[in-house]
């Protein structure tokens, strides 16, 4: 009899594909803007480790704007970040949502923290 064969039970331990990325899709949201109606964002996510984030600044002449490159994904924090240099953004991966942290990677908290939320599109 070996008693190690039974210390591991099944899904125990680190399962290699419970780190790779299963998020790719097409999340929307309105996101609060200071100085303007709201930020109409659409941020698509691919399974190559590619985005392409347009943010619409409602109410603004030129108030366009694209990017895209590759995103970082935390596995161990579900955590997803796009953008580089000052303009990086990050998110919580929770079910179909991307809830937007702020500057410091925190949860944004008061009344308006509903709508820091992007919602994954239906294909």
């Amino acid at each position: 009899e070996r008693p190690l064969a039974q210390s591991a039970a099944p899904g125990a331990g680190p399962q290699p594909e419970s780190t790779a990325f299963d998020k790719a899709g097409v999340y929307t949201g309105v996101i609060p803007c200071a100085d303007c109606g709201g930020i109409e964002t659409t941020l698509e996510l691919r399974a190559d480790g590619t985005y392409s984030l347009t943010e619409i600044y409602k109410d603004k002449k030129d108030g366009r704007f694209e990017s895209s490159g590759k995103f970082q994904w935390d596995a161990a924090a579900s955590c997803i970040t796009v953008g580089e240099g000052e303009d990086l953004i990050s998110y919580i991966v929770e079910g179909d949502h991307l809830i937007m942290l702020d500057q410091d990677g925190h949860r944004v908290t008061g009344e308006l923290a509903d709508h820091y939320v992007l919602t994954k599109q239906a294909v």
